[in-house]
């Protein structure tokens, strides 16, 4: 069932209005943003990402930020989320509003913080902009790289220390350290044995002692930064990670290593982040991996193009999926997906985006495609989205 208040997506709104429009003027001290991301949305043939082949405007993202400086060392952020997802799954626990983050920040200088409470992991390139339309090539981050909730969390409750420090090859070296506790969603659609209908299997993994560090290099000649970013922690529950779950992997460790590389100019831009999740407790090895191109086409107009990768080795087959005795691990392409989109900015707070996606792997919603004979299912995808801030 989903949680909040039924009302509160409409005061947002609401809001959301009344500081686009001027009407209110707020203090110095206090200032307002917002993002806006309204889409429509149509699948080929399977459902994913919360997308069937009958469309859907069900689809948006709506974020409003409060930001109060106390003083120039000491800032509280707050921001608040409204998420639709069409008929994802994840919509059976998804408030109608949320708590996105809510944080003190103590400024020590211009070149160090630090921030306690629910925070954005500082994490790729994407996830602390993630619900930042406006900046953001397609209608969502990459997803093998930062996931849909389903095995990647945005924030992290606990603390984080930011330095930079001056390059001497350019620009400056960043290095953000954190530690604290966070969660991810899982879902899977199997059959149920009673009926024979879809069965949707929901759990809640969390992950504690975790910590992890990212560190940003450059700009180099203005154009290229490099990132470098590991994680990890004590992973426990959920659909994987409690001993007798749906998967039954049980409770472990578990780290992660990320590279990021990105470049850009006033005319092209090349984005390429990669990363690998190592179970401690199993031989399960995951790399996620995506890149991406925008060419500016006209000053308004930008093409893009990306392809986003998923790859699982050394899956553990649970005993009523096992063929034989021998078959207790399957190596899975995951999910592989194209992406060609169009972007047109009628000013920098104003854009319009088409993007078409060719994709295969075992994400769908309703479960398409053998996950243990690694039968991937195919599908495509067409969103239209309109993103705003203010």
């Amino acid at each position: 069932m989903r949680k909040g208040y039924p009302h509160f997506s409409v005061l947002l709104y609401v809001l959301a209005f009344i500081v686009f429009s001027g009407t209110t003027r707020s203090q110095s001290s206090l200032s307002v943003h917002g993002f806006l991301t309204q889409a429509y949305a149509i699948s080929s043939r399977l459902p994913i990402f919360g997308i069937d082949s009958h469309g859907t405007f069900d689809y948006r993202i709506l974020a409003l930020q409060f930001r109060y400086d106390i003083n120039a060392n000491n800032v509280v952020v707050i921001q608040f989320n409204h998420r639709r997802i069409g008929k994802s799954p994840l919509m059976q626990v998804e408030s109608d509003v949320s708590l996105d983050w809510a944080f003190y920040e103590y400024i020590f200088n211009e070149n160090t913080s630090f921030q306690i409470g629910k925070l954005l992991l500082p994490f790729g390139i994407y996830n602390q902009i993630r619900d930042v339309g406006v900046l953001l090539p397609l209608y969502r981050a990459p997803f093998s790289v930062y996931g849909e909730e389903n095995y990647m969390g945005e924030t992290v409750d606990g603390a984080m220390i930011t330095h930079r420090f001056p390059f001497p090859l350019g620009g400056e070296l960043e290095i953000n350290l954190y530690g604290g506790r966070w969660g991810w969603t899982e879902w899977y659609v199997t059959d149920n044995p009673l009926t024979g209908e879809d069965l949707l299997l929901i759990g809640k993994a969390q992950i504690e002692r975790g910590g992890g560090i990212q560190t940003w290099i450059g700009p180099f000649r203005n154009v290229l930064k490099i990132g470098y970013g590991f994680h990890g922690g004590h992973v426990s529950g959920g659909l994987s990670f409690a001993e007798n779950a749906a998967f039954g992997l049980g409770e472990q460790n578990f780290s992660a290593h990320a590279f990021s590389f990105d470049y850009q100019t006033d005319r092209f831009f090349s984005r390429v982040e990669l990363i690998r999740y190592l179970l401690h407790k199993t031989r399960l090895v995951a790399f996620a991996h995506y890149a991406q191109v925008g060419v500016n086409l006209s000053p308004h107009i930008q093409g893009i193009f990306q392809a986003d990768f998923f790859r699982i080795y050394h899956l553990p087959v649970p005993p009523p999926e096992q063929d034989s005795p021998d078959d207790t691990e399957v190596n899975l392409d995951y999910y592989t997906d194209y992406a060609l989109g169009l972007k047109y900015s009628f000013t920098a707070n104003i854009i319009l985006k088409g993007e078409y996606h060719w994709n295969h792997g075992f994400l769908y919603d309703d479960g398409s495609g053998g996950l243990y004979e690694n039968d991937p299912a195919k599908s495509n995808y067409f969103i239209l989205s309109l993103a705003t801030s203010f």
